[in-house]
C-alpha cells in the first residue's frame, strides 16, 4: 500500500507518522529513581508519578542520591510537597544538597503535569465485558479485576465477543494467565476469531512493573558511567551491544527477569562483570541455556550468548544461592515470592508461586512486614483483590515493608 503513495502523499504520510511518534514520546511517563545511599547504592524506589506522602510506601526521609531518568522532578522535604522543594532535571545526582539530603518526603513531576496525579491513579484499572456469543450478544459477565479461572463464573472456554469499557485487558485460553494471550485496548470486538473465540479460561489487566507507580528495587542506569551496590550487596554488570565493550552499554545492579523493556534483548555482544558471580540466559525469566559468568571482562560471548541474552540475575546474592540450591527443583517447586511475619525475615512465612486476592485465606492477613522476592516483579497491596495502596517489588531481600508493614492483604506478579 505504501508503494502505491506518490510524492506528495509519502510526505503527508511521513509527517503525520513523525507527529504520532513524537506524541508518544510526549506522553511516556516520566521517572526518577532514590537511592538510600550516596553515589547510587542501598535500597532503591522508582516512581513515575505524583506522589505526596513517601512515607505511605516506605521511604520517608530516606533518600541520598538519584537518577532522574526522565521529565523534571519537584522533592519537598515535607508531605504534600511542604517545607523545603527543590526541581532536579534529568541527569544523576551521587551526592543530594544538604537541605534535602536524607530528608525527602514527598515527590511529584512538573511541568506537563504539575498539579496532576496523570494515569498514575488508574494503574491496573478498568472493565471488560464478556459475551458467549458473537456481536455482543448472548450471556454476558462484566469483569473489573483480574480472574485466573474463568471455571469460578462459570464462562471457562466460553468468550467469543468483549468489550473493553476501560484498561487495556490480557485473555489467555489456560487458567492462570497461561496457553496464548492476546491483548486487547479499548474498543469492541465482535469476534474474537480462531485460536481465541471460544477458548479464553482467564484475563487480566495489562500493566506491569514497566507501569507502575511504584518500584522498589530495579535500579538501571543506562551509559554505563554509574551505579553502586543494592540491597542485593551483588556489585554490577556491564553490558554492552558490540564486541569488545564498544557501543551501547547499560548497568544492571539487580536482577532482570526480561530485557526486553530495556532496548537490549538480544543484543549483548561484550560484558564487564564487576562484582560476583552473575547468570546470563537466552530467554526471559532464566530459562532457555544459562551460564555463570564470574568477574572479569569478556570481549565477545561465546555463541550460545552472542546477542541472545534476554534475562540475567547475580548467582552470588542471596537469593541466588536460594536458587543454585533448588536448581534440581522444577520451578513449581520453587516458591517466587515469601512473605514474613515480622522485620529481617522472622517469625511465620508464607511462600507462593502464583497471586493471592486475600491472604485472610491463608491466615495471613495484615501480618508481612519483610518479604523476599526470589523471581520476577510482584504488586503488594492493603486491600483484598489489589485494592489500597500498591507498591512493586522487584528481586531482593527487603527486611521492612515500612509503609505496608502489618497491612497487606493480597499479592500478584505483574512482569509477565
Amino acid at each position: 500500500m505504501y508503494k502505491k503513495l506518490n510524492g506528495w502523499k509519502k510526505t503527508l504520510w511521513g509527517g503525520v507518522l513523525l507527529l504520532a511518534l513524537q506524541a508518544t514520546s510526549f506522553a511516556q511517563t516520566a521517572e526518577i529513581t532514590l537511592y538510600e545511599a550516596p553515589g547510587f547504592g542501598g535500597r532503591s524506589l522508582t516512581l513515575r508519578g505524583y506522589t505526596p506522602n513517601l512515607e505511605q510506601i516506605g521511604f520517608n526521609d530516606r533518600a541520598a542520591s538519584i537518577v532522574v531518568r526522565s521529565g523534571n522532578w519537584q522533592l519537598c522535604t515535607d508531605a504534600n510537597f511542604g517545607g523545603t522543594c527543590t526541581t532536579l532535571t534529568r541527569g544523576e545526582y551521587r551526592n543530594l544538597d544538604g537541605r534535602i539530603d536524607g530528608q525527602l518526603s514527598s515527590a511529584r513531576e512538573v511541568g506537563i503535569n504539575s498539579n496532576e496525579t496523570g494515569n498514575y491513579g488508574n494503574y491496573r484499572r478498568g472493565s471488560i465485558e464478556v459475551f458467549d456469543r458473537p456481536d455482543f450478544q448472548g450471556t454476558s459477565i462484566l469483569l473489573d479485576r483480574d480472574s485466573t479461572n474463568f471455571s469460578n463464573n462459570g464462562f471457562n472456554d466460553r468468550a467469543r465477543s468483549i468489550i473493553v469499557h476501560d484498561g487495556t485487558w490480557t485473555l489467555c485460553t489456560a487458567r492462570g494467565y497461561g496457553g496464548d494471550c492476546r491483548t486487547y485496548a479499548r474498543g469492541r470486538y465482535a469476534n474474537l476469531g480462531r485460536g481465541t473465540a471460544g477458548e479464553v479460561s482467564s484475563a487480566r489487566m495489562s500493566g506491569g512493573d514497566i507501569d507502575a507507580p511504584y518500584l522498589h528495587g530495579g535500579g538501571v542506569v543506562v551509559g554505563g558511567q554509574s551505579a553502586g551496590a543494592t540491597n542485593l550487596g551483588i556489585g554490577r554488570v556491564i553490558l554492552f551491544d558490540d564486541e569488545r565493550m564498544n557501543g551501547r552499554s547499560m548497568v544492571a545492579v539487580e536482577n532482570m527477569v526480561d530485557l526486553a523493556s530495556t532496548g537490549f534483548n538480544d543484543e549483548v555482544a561484550s560484558i564487564v562483570v564487576e562484582g560476583g558471580s552473575w547468570e546470563f540466559c537466552t530467554d526471559a525469566f532464566f530459562r532457555g541455556q544459562c551460564r555463570v559468568l564470574k568477574p572479569g571482562q569478556y570481549r565477545r560471548l561465546d555463541p550460545i550468548l552472542f546477542r541472545s541474552i534476554s534475562s540475567l540475575r547475580a548467582a552470588s546474592s542471596a537469593n541466588g544461592d536460594f536458587l543454585a540450591q533448588n536448581r534440581g527443583q522444577t520451578n513449581s517447586a520453587r516458591p517466587a515470592i515469601e512473605l514474613f511475619e515480622h522485620d529481617d525475615f522472622q517469625g511465620r512465612r508464607l511462600a507462593s508461586r502464583g497471586g493471592i486476592t486475600d491472604l485472610e485465606r491463608e491466615n495471613f492477613n495484615d501480618i508481612a512486614s519483610s518479604v523476599i522476592v526470589y523471581e520476577g516483579r510482584w504488586e503488594l497491596c492493603t486491600d483484598a483483590d489489589f485494592g489500597g495502596r500498591c507498591a512493586v517489588y522487584g528481586p531482593g531481600r527487603y527486611p521492612k515493608l515500612w509503609g505496608l508493614s502489618d497491612q497487606l492483604s493480597s499479592i500478584r506478579r505483574v512482569d509477565r
